[in-house]
């Protein structure tokens, strides 16, 4: 299926065939009969799409399925885009325009920019041009037999941005590139064949004055940038290889006679004036042509380019463009060159997806019209969009740190700086909390604006940090291994992540950066917990490192509790705002042996008086947070517990177990206030609603 993002809220608003996931329960991404189609690899649905293109004016949409039929929709949101009695329904397909004529799969569809015709490239190494208004194929090109890319498979299609021009690029897996004019009468024939590619060619553009530069890169990792010229040829000598027919003579003079005589014609030639080595496979590259407004030490002459590729890192480059000819000429030859590719910008450090887990996939450009975030004023920056290999999509401001005399601007190096990120999938969903928002003494007001944010910890080995309002996510990277447990101060400020590689991190929740790391586990990290008074994280120095400060407390696989000592908040915000990477080495107070199975969760009281554990033993034990001396034991669940809860406010305690049971306990006396019942599987998670008087 084919998904519409509301990019402003960062969710999905629809699917083209199921529409909105609230009137369509049956479309659930849980759905069993899906996942069962899933699970079996040897079918394959033959209406599963294999590409699509959406038209310049944002209405009508191509898609191709497996089973390569053409079908268009519209999406302009009239009363026959949608189906359903409110236009909740599943995308209506506007016209069926009949299988695409390729022997396999169709993988990419590109419109030109009149939104008159669209071409299809295949596995088969063919490509199809389209006529919208009438849904039949204008023009086929197949790979030339025994020349290189004979049957190499379709990588990148590409058009000339120009409405008066039907020139199409073609590149293939094979580093090819065959360059077809649909306005000469020899269409089929390319006007050049570019083979300086040794691998897939992944992007092509056009840029320059009138369009005269055409910049390709691929996964050979670099790029190559040609000079595009126009030549006077003599149509009666050779053309395309076929030689005209000889002119007859004039009876009476012997001279040629003009029937038959063609006026003399232009033709493009392509000639490789720059190659810039980038280091990495490119997967996305777009032109920039306002980025000099942005950049202090760019011209409105210089060609920029945006890169993004497998180290997971977008980068922008300037390259000054030179006219090799002066003034004015009445030829119709033209030469332009450009000097060396350098680097202006880049992603920073901190936002970068990184080469580890993936890197980068596609890259895009947003344009003044296309609104794609909430802004109270009418301006829109230009942003680029990164789609990275676990299928987000940042979004980067090409304003952000532009400006001369900013602190980014090192060496005329600009900072490529995040405003948002879209998720594109969570997978399973290991841990959550909710962020609190408690504003500073010189925060208060009714001017500052709360935003409420959660933390996630999925099947990976980075927390993500969701905005509620935009669905916005920051990402928290710094484990080697699956993040099993998550906890938050109860000031906001500090995450603590622990998981499989063994060690309990301390983030700076508004920098993104760790500020603490706990090592000495020798098992995998189930569960952690943070102190809940707010007074104890201002409490710093020699006072915090003896335990009189907050601490944060570690449940291992290895069956023992620890309690570790933490900075004060002046120390944490100190090592957040430094550019040193270095992070505070936390110091363990106190070690248990708590338990004689796994442990599931811990949590600490109100008053940071009590600590309580649960495991997979069946019990829950108490624990004097000063010292880890066992307070008591609560027993009476028939399996492994998974959570245990304190009240805000009673002196209870809420666990739930494996049983399908929650239990209230009393901590006056140790025993079993209420059990509720009603589950019909394991739960897994209980808390505290309306002051204590609920439980969910």
């Amino acid at each position: 299926d084919l998904s519409l993002i509301d990019a402003t809220r960062g969710v999905r608003a629809r699917t083209l065939r199921t529409g909105c996931a609230t009137s369509h329960p049956s479309s659930s991404l849980y759905d069993e009969s899906a996942m069962a189609d899933d699970d079996d690899d040897g079918a394959l649905d033959r209406d599963a799409l294999t590409a699509y293109a959406l038209a310049p004016n944002d209405t009508d949409l191509i898609v191709c399925s497996r089973d390569t039929i053409l079908r268009q929709y519209d999406l302009s949101g009239s009363s026959s885009s949608y189906g359903g009695e409110l236009g909740e329904g599943p995308a209506k397909v506007r016209r069926t325009i009949g299988r695409s004529g390729h022997d396999l799969p169709v993988t990419n569809i590109e419109f030109h920019c009149s939104g008159i015709f669209f071409a299809t490239g295949s596995v088969d190494g063919s490509v199809k041009v389209w006529d919208l208004r009438g849904g039949y194929a204008t023009h086929s090109f197949r790979p030339r037999a025994g020349g290189r890319g004979g049957a190499s498979a379709v990588s990148r299609l590409a058009w000339q941005p120009d409405a008066t021009h039907l020139m199409l690029a073609i590149g293939r897996e094979d580093g090819s590139i065959c360059l077809h004019d649909l306005r000469s009468e020899m269409a089929d024939v390319p006007v050049v064949t570019l083979t300086d590619h040794v691998s897939a060619v992944t992007c092509m553009v056009w840029a320059g004055k009138d369009r005269g530069l055409f910049i390709t890169s691929g996964r050979d990792a670099i790029v190559n940038t040609w000079s595009v010229e126009e030549e006077i040829v003599d149509r009666g000598t050779v053309i395309g290889g076929r030689k005209k027919k000889k002119r007859r003579k004039d009876e009476e003079g012997g001279r040629r006679s003009v029937q038959g005589e063609v006026a003399p014609t232009t033709k493009a030639v392509y000639r490789r004036i720059c190659t810039l080595p980038v280091y990495e496979q490119i997967e996305g590259m777009v032109v920039l042509p306002h980025y000099y407004h942005y950049h202090p030490n760019l011209t409105g002459t210089d060609i920029v380019i945006a890169t993004a590729g497998s180290k997971g890192v977008v980068r922008v480059w300037r390259a000054s463009q030179i006219d090799a000819k002066q003034g004015y000429d009445d030829s119709p030859s033209s030469s332009a060159s450009v000097a060396d590719f350098e680097c202006v910008a880049e992603q920073d450090a901190h936002s970068a997806f990184g080469e580890k887990r993936g890197g980068y996939m596609g890259l895009l450009r947003t344009s003044h019209r296309n609104r794609l975030r909430v802004s109270a004023s009418s301006h829109c920056p230009e942003e680029l969009i990164a789609i990275d290999a676990e299928h987000n999509m940042t979004f980067l401001n090409l304003e952000g740190g532009m400006s001369k005399g900013d602190d980014v601007m090192v060496d005329g190096m600009a900072a490529l700086r995040m405003d948002r990120t879209i998720v594109g999938h969570n997978d399973e969903i290991l841990d959550l909390r909710v962020i609190p928002w408690i504003p500073l003494s010189d925060e208060s007001g009714p001017d500052v604006a709360r935003t409420e944010m959660i933390a996630v910890a999925t099947n990976s080995a980075q927390v993500r940090i969701f905005e509620l309002g935009t669905w916005s996510c920051n990402v928290l990277d710094g484990h080697t291994e699956t993040v099993l447990s998550i906890d938050v101060s109860p000031c906001g400020r500090y995450l603590a992540s622990c998981g499989k590689d063994k060690t309990m991190r301390l983030w700076h929740i508004e920098s993104g950066k760790c500020v603490a790391t706990a090592t000495g586990h020798t098992e995998a990290i189930g569960a952690c917990a943070l102190s809940r008074k707010l007074g104890r994280y201002d409490v710093g120095g020699k006072a915090a490192q003896n335990g009189g400060g907050a601490f944060a407390l570690t449940a291992s696989k290895d069956r023992t509790l620890k309690r570790w000592a933490l900075p004060g908040s002046s120390e944490l915000n100190a090592r957040a705002s430094s550019s040193d990477e270095d992070e505070f080495s936390l110091r363990v107070l106190n070690s248990v042996r708590a338990h004689e199975k796994d442990i599931n969760i811990v949590s600490v009281a109100p008053n940071d008086s009590l600590v309580a554990t649960g495991s997979q033993d069946k019990m829950v034990k108490l624990w004097n947070s000063s010292d880890l001396s066992l307070r008591g034991t609560l027993k009476g669940h028939k399996r492994g517990v998974w959570d245990c809860q304190f009240s805000p406010y009673d002196r209870v305690v809420a666990t739930c177990s494996g049983d399908r049971t929650v239990k209230l306990w009393s901590l006056s006396d140790l025993s079993c206030v209420r059990t509720f019942q009603g589950h019909a599987a394991s739960t897994l998670r209980v808390r505290f609603l309306s002051g204590g008087l609920q439980l969910m």
